[in-house]
């Protein structure tokens, strides 16, 4: 059989309102694009706005429906076909009124369930995807993830795993995101941040002595992974007042897979942890504070953490479930001086005791040698 030809079919495709409006106009936006910067962007664009591109992209690639006979493109194709499907299951079972039945609920988690792997089928077969392919596929990801994010009841931030079988009971927001952010970063001309290791520390995280706490009293199973992320996300918080970037801190739990194997275990260090890293990016991220989730997916976590355990959950719990001034908050965040304010008795704004002085211990724990930006 005679294939088309994939470099002319890119050069003859007619440009899509999403490439030129939305994507190519995104990624113009800064020197350096990143995953978050772009995802942030596309959510900012809007649901209604991203489902209109979304059918101009789709009647765009079924003008070519020789994509079909492809070497390689076949799979690709029909997996966005299969995106496309789901996010039109989704609608359907969002917009039913009154609240959503049980029914409706256990075949939406499916639809997500099935959305990571299609996504995760996708990505793999970039390479030969055009570019117009890819830019649907991106669409059809975030929109799912908005759609996900707006559901805390019936998608939750973390699912975890069965006592009988030991498998993770469905798809959840952190897994939904990775495959989103995966996805992202696979793209021509997309950035991923390094993590400033040799910075001077001098900017410290509110309550930073807590989570190091978790760190020390540990059990052998979460020990080292904990060391090892509490230090990467600490030393995310310099290129959020330096640098003014979130991208990093924003990603932290999805690029911290083991971390997160552990939540899902009900590891009580790495709930705490994760509970931590709620609250703070509660001060910090907008886009948590949009989601009007944060509270809810706290509550849930707590309610996995033992009851002896719980005692250490009162600063996020009021964090994430109180009033508070979130535009005052958010400037001395962004200024380094957000920790001043939580200080207790004893404790220094330039100093956190209990902190390891030799950091590169904590990064080799993992496995992972100290490595200079």
């Amino acid at each position: 059989m005679e294939y088309p030809d994939l470099d002319r079919l890119r050069v003859t495709q007619r440009p899509s309102r999403l490439q030129s409006l939305t994507l190519q106009s995104i990624l113009a936006q800064t020197k350096r694009p990143t995953a978050f910067f772009i995802t942030i962007s596309l959510i900012e664009v809007g649901r209604e706005v991203l489902k209109e591109h979304l059918d101009h992209m789709t009647a765009d690639l079924k003008e070519h429906p020789e994509l079909k006979q492809h070497r390689g493109m076949a799979t690709s194709y029909v997996a966005l076909e299969r995106l496309v499907w789901l996010i039109q299951k989704v609608n359907q079972s969002i917009q039913q009124k009154p609240q959503l039945a049980s029914e409706s609920e256990e075949e939406l988690m499916q639809n997500m369930s099935w959305f990571s792997e299609t996504l995760e089928q996708v990505a793999r077969m970039y390479a030969a995807c055009t570019d117009e392919l890819m830019d649907a596929v991106v669409v059809c990801s975030i929109t799912i993830y908005i759609h996900a994010a707006s559901l805390p009841n019936v998608v939750p931030i973390l699912s975890f795993e069965q006592e009988e079988s030991g498998e993770t009971a469905s798809a959840d927001l952190v897994s939904i995101g990775k495959s989103v952010t995966d996805l992202a970063e696979s793209m021509d001309g997309v950035y991923t941040l390094p993590i400033c290791w040799d910075r001077e520390q001098t900017f410290f995280l509110p309550r930073e002595e807590d989570m190091w706490k978790i760190w020390h009293f540990a059990d052998s199973e979460s020990k080292a992974v904990i060391g090892y992320e509490l230090l990467r996300f600490s030393k995310t918080y310099i290129a959020v007042v330096e640098d003014g970037s979130f991208d990093n801190m924003a990603t932290w739990a999805l690029k911290a897979p083991e971390l997160m194997r552990l939540c899902r275990k009900r590891n009580p260090y790495a709930l705490l942890l994760y509970c931590y890293y709620l609250a703070i990016m509660y001060f910090g991220l907008p886009l948590f504070d949009k989601l009007k989730r944060v509270e809810m997916d706290i509550v849930d976590i707590c309610e996995q953490v033992p009851a002896n355990f719980r005692p250490h959950l009162d600063w996020p719990l009021e964090i994430c479930c109180s009033e508070r001034d979130s535009s005052g908050e958010y400037e001395s965040f962004m200024e380094g001086r957000l920790r001043q304010k939580f200080l207790r008795p004893g404790e220094e704004e330039g100093l956190v005791r209990g902190r390891p002085d030799e950091e590169g211990v904590l990064r080799e724990g993992v496995g992972v040698g100290l490595v200079a930006d």
